[in-house]
């Protein structure tokens, strides 16, 4: 917004100095000519903005790729297993955020989805997604997976929550348990009307260690877009 009013500002700069060789021309004042500057500047402002929101988004949308590529490569390296599995559970995708999903259909791996928001459940069923509508807080199940992934989901519940919940995993899990999520302070509220977007917890590497986690971190501790990668295999 900054750059488009610059932008405009020197638009009207240049406008004024036509506008005032016109009055002196003719020596009269061209209203209707300010006029259409004025109209003129309002759509032009619009136009400007709307290119640097596209290019912000389309840069944003590089960057997280970018960052995708690197945190699944750290899966790779240090959980080797997944390669060598066949079914994954997946905990917790959108419309607009399904974390290596091409990665893990190169792998061949067969996505079952848990999804607790009704309207992410819909869209990913629509795409033709096996998904589970279910609280993972609550969620039960005797059925095996080779991997549970849980990618920046254990921030959306309490902390008092999580042993539990990981005991359940590891339970389902026949090969590991692969766990994503902000390393450190990232403050979330509700996004899209749904609440389960909140970030309820803050954790370290010492949260995940103390329940015989491995874990390995990528950015900076408490920063934008870091991730601490924890897993038990």
């Amino acid at each position: 917004m900054v750059l488009a009013r610059f932008i405009i500002n020197k638009i009207k700069t240049l406008e004024d100095i036509i506008l005032n060789v016109f009055n002196k021309m003719f020596k009269k004042e061209f209203t209707p000519l300010k006029e259409q500057f004025n109209v003129l500047n309002r759509m032009l402002l619009r136009v400007v903005n709307q290119i640097i929101v596209n290019y912000m988004l389309r840069k944003r949308h590089r960057f997280w790729l970018k960052t995708e590529k690197q945190r699944f490569k750290q899966i790779i390296k240090n959980i080797p297993e997944i390669k060598d599995s066949q079914t994954i559970l997946y905990i917790g995708a959108k419309n607009d955020r399904f974390q290596f999903k091409e990665y893990l259909q190169k792998l061949g791996l067969k996505i079952t989805i848990l999804e607790i928001f009704h309207p992410n459940v819909a869209f990913l069923r629509n795409k033709g997604f096996e998904v589970i509508e279910a609280d993972i807080a609550k969620y039960k199940t005797e059925k095996q997976w080779d991997i549970i992934l849980w990618c920046h989901g254990p921030e959306h519940i309490e902390k008092s929550e999580i042993f539990k919940v990981l005991k359940n995993l590891e339970k389902i899990a026949s090969k590991a348990v692969i766990l994503g999520c902000p390393w450190g302070l990232y403050p979330q509220n509700a996004i899209y009307n749904n609440i389960h977007e909140i970030h309820k917890c803050t954790l370290y590497e010492e949260d995940f260690k103390i329940l015989d986690y491995s874990t390995r971190t990528l950015g900076k501790m408490d920063g934008a877009y870091s991730n601490l990668l924890a897993w038990k295999v």
